[in-house]
């Protein structure tokens, strides 16, 4: 799914926080932009963006996770958390027992890039994005500005999938990835 809309607006970047729970939460709570599900040898996940980035939601075997990139104001319901971070400058790398068998690793990166590196980039995902989607591009806060953009690939791996999304912030030339597996 491609899209723009002009009442879209991405949040700030220092606005935003990571969480992962152990359950799964309403999807009401979420105002979805674009979407993909997938469904797998042991898995279904389910890739949703928002406004102010994502929802991946995955089932293997028993476990079920949910791990949100979204805005620091966000009600989210406190029960179920497994892992909670500000998305701060530098990397962060989380790994968790979800069962006996089953472990979540996380990396989670903020970079700030040269104004032609993060050009280059965004390039690069706009084109990986036209192909591969889900791609959501938000409206800029000036219209001759690079509009932010998010996307969501997938690769899969031997027990599974490896989801990285990337979310890009053109006023501040910031990019957060996260890479993600349920194993």
């Amino acid at each position: 799914m491609y899209a723009m809309t002009a009442d879209l607006i991405r949040p700030p970047v220092t606005a935003l926080r990571f969480v992962v729970f152990g359950r799964f939460l309403h999807p009401e709570l979420f105002t979805v932009v674009a979407a993909r599900h997938l469904v797998g040898p042991g898995y279904t996940v389910h890739m949703r963006l928002i406004p102010s980035g994502h929802v991946f939601s995955w089932l293997q075997g028993e476990v079920c996770l949910e791990e949100v990139v979204a805005e620091d104001e966000m009600e989210l319901p406190t029960g179920g958390r497994l892992v909670e971070h500000t998305i701060e400058e530098g990397e962060r790398t989380t790994s968790v027992f979800v069962a006996p068998r089953h472990r979540y690793h996380c990396c989670l990166q903020r970079e700030r890039l040269p104004p032609e590196q993060f050009r280059h980039m965004q390039d690069e995902l706009k084109w990986e994005g036209e192909r591969s989607k889900p791609l959501f591009y938000y409206q800029p806060q000036h219209r001759l500005r690079l509009a932010p953009l998010s996307l969501i690939r997938v690769q899969p791996v031997r027990n599974g999938l490896t989801l990285t999304a990337f979310h890009t912030f053109p006023d501040d030339w910031t990019v957060v990835k996260t890479q993600s597996l349920l194993e």
